[in-house]
């Protein structure tokens, strides 16, 4: 709600134009499909292949090391202010990440994840959270703020993220994204391998009547 951004998931095409006019009933002002679709026009509506999701996976071995600039403080309540405005401004542009709220620091807290601030310095500039249930941690997020990027800072985040999941145990890690985002090709370039297609998502946009 926070970006008017809907999401659908059919599990059968007749559905689809249902599903859009709740969504506009319910605000959504942009909106994303995925399910038995494919690109086209059909029943007033256009769609527009958008982005994919995809699982990546990468070894927890033999990892390059970060360069020591940035410091990793796990989330605690005090911190959750911060974490949240850093989270939200960061995602925001982002297709297929939903904004987070006071509500989520209950979860991101628990055992089951790890994640906190990254700070350069005294300033607080990334956040990051991996989800650790079961034997293979995922990470879930890592975002650097936009006017502290082009500066290797994402790529050290991630080197140091993959270092706290290592020191836990396990040998492999995940990570749920999406090929639209930028950190699809950091990932990438830094040793994730594409391990599964998740979904397929597409733009659509309700064409004027004639």
């Amino acid at each position: 709600p926070a970006k008017g951004v809907g999401y659908l998931t059919l599990y059968d095409a007749p559905s689809l134009r249902a599903g859009i006019d709740d969504l506009i009933g319910r605000g959504a002002v942009t909106i994303y499909a995925s399910g038995p679709i494919s690109e086209g026009d059909q029943d007033g509506l256009r769609l527009t292949y958008a982005y994919d999701m995809m699982r990546l996976s990468r070894s927890l071995r033999e990892l390059d090391p970060p360069k020591g600039r940035l410091s990793l403080r796990p989330l605690t309540r005090p911190d959750g202010a911060v974490f949240l405005s850093i989270y939200n401004e960061s995602v925001i542009s982002l297709p297929g990440r939903p904004t987070q709220t006071i509500a989520d620091l209950a979860w991101l807290i628990s055992d089951d994840w790890k994640a906190g601030v990254a700070w350069l310095g005294d300033i607080p500039v990334g956040v990051y959270q991996c989800k650790c249930v079961g034997s293979i941690p995922e990470v879930s997020a890592i975002a650097i703020l936009d006017r502290w990027r082009g500066k290797g800072l994402g790529r050290e985040l991630l080197r140091q993220v993959l270092a706290l999941l290592a020191s836990g145990g396990p040998d492999r890690c995940t990570a749920r994204i999406a090929t639209n985002s930028s950190a699809f090709p950091l990932l990438r370039s830094e040793g994730f391998r594409a391990e599964e297609l998740l979904s397929s998502w597409f733009q659509v946009t309700v064409l004027p009547q004639q």
